[in-house]
């Protein structure tokens, strides 16, 4: 065998060994999406401040009307206007 050939086998042999160690610390496509939505999903939960979001007020408003088991969406008027859903107290609108 010349110089050149071991040097190419020695490379080589390096390169099989690093590529057994980088296998060794690989990851499931499953906990490699595990990390990054959850590293990913906490910056979202602080960059976003609450009721921002154009239309978290109305999941917040049908989500206080479900919590008084007010299921069925019912026919109401306000300003002269006719409604449906829920009548929800001035409290929760002054929330936002």
């Amino acid at each position: 065998m010349s110089k050149k050939q071991s040097k190419i086998t020695l490379y080589l042999s390096r390169i099989i060994s690093y590529a057994h160690k980088i296998k060794s610390f690989a990851i499931s496509p499953e906990g490699f999406f595990l990390m990054f939505s959850v590293f990913f999903g906490f910056i979202l939960v602080f960059l976003t401040p609450p009721m921002k979001v154009p239309d978290e007020a109305t999941h917040f408003y049908q989500a206080y009307a479900v919590s008084n088991l007010d299921f069925i969406p019912h026919k109401f008027e306000y300003n002269n206007t006719i409604h449906y859903g829920a009548e929800l107290p001035k409290s929760v609108f002054d929330f936002d």
